[in-house]
C-alpha cells in the first residue's frame, strides 16, 4: 500500500474490540490500528470519537473506519465528520451491524463498504447491504479486514 493507512476500531459496546479482532500488523507497508475507547452511543458519540481519533492519529493518514453492531448506524455521522476535519477515509467495515439509515447524510458512503457477518443474523441483512452495492462477506472478520487492508 502506497500511503500510510490508520485502520480505526469504533465500538459502541461495553469493552469496545477485543484484540483478537483487530487484525495484527502488516508485514510490510505503513499501517497502524488505533481503538477508540467505547464511547456510549448517545447524541455526544460521533463528536467524542471524531475527537478521540484527531488527537490519537496521523493527520496525514488514510482511514479505514470499522464499526461493531449498533455503532455502524452512525457511519455516515463519522465519515461526516472525518471529512470536515481533512480526514480521507478510504473505507467502512462494518461487523454484524445495525446498518445506517439511507440519505442519515448525503454523499454517503464517500469509500467503499464492507459487511462482515460472523454469525447467522436477521435474513434481510445481507440483502439490503447487497441491494445498497456494499460487500458483503462471511465468516471470521479479522480475516475480512486483512483482506481489505492487503488490497492494492
Amino acid at each position: 500500500m502506497a500511503v500510510d493507512l490508520t485502520v480505526v476500531f469504533t465500538s459502541a459496546q461495553p469493552g469496545g474490540f477485543t484484540t483478537a479482532e483487530q487484525p495484527p500488523s502488516p508485514s510490510s507497508g505503513s499501517v497502524t490500528t488505533y481503538a477508540v475507547e467505547a464511547y456510549p452511543l448517545d447524541d455526544a458519540w460521533v463528536a467524542r470519537t471524531a475527537i478521540d481519533v484527531q488527537a490519537h492519529c496521523a493527520a496525514h493518514s488514510e482511514y479505514l473506519l470499522v464499526f461493531h453492531g449498533a455503532g455502524a448506524a452512525q457511519a455516515p455521522h463519522l465519515g461526516f465528520a472525518m471529512r470536515a476535519a481533512r480526514r480521507r477515509v478510504s473505507g467502512y467495515v462494518f461487523i454484524d451491524p445495525q446498518l445506517p439509515t439511507p440519505g442519515a447524510v448525503s454523499d454517503w458512503p464517500d469509500a467503499p463498504v464492507t459487511v462482515v457477518l460472523t454469525h447467522d443474523v436477521e435474513p434481510g441483512l445481507a440483502s439490503a447491504a447487497t441491494l445498497r452495492g456494499w460487500t458483503v462477506r462471511r465468516g471470521e472478520a479479522t480475516a475480512a479486514i486483512r483482506e481489505i487492508i492487503d488490497r492494492p
